[in-house]
């Protein structure tokens, strides 16, 4: 039984730190579009 929650801890644990990523990713992505580079962000997306 210890086995299935230890699995089960570690399944919550990544899922919230590839969320806590996500989450950092886009508001890195939304702040440099919003800045003076944002012109480099949008050409870099429209090659």
């Amino acid at each position: 039984m210890t086995k299935y929650i230890q699995t089960l801890q570690d399944f919550i644990s990544k899922e919230a730190l590839s969320g806590i990523l996500l989450f950092v990713a886009t508001l890195l992505a939304v702040i440099v579009a919003n800045s003076s580079l944002g012109q480099a962000y949008y050409d870099l997306w429209h090659m």
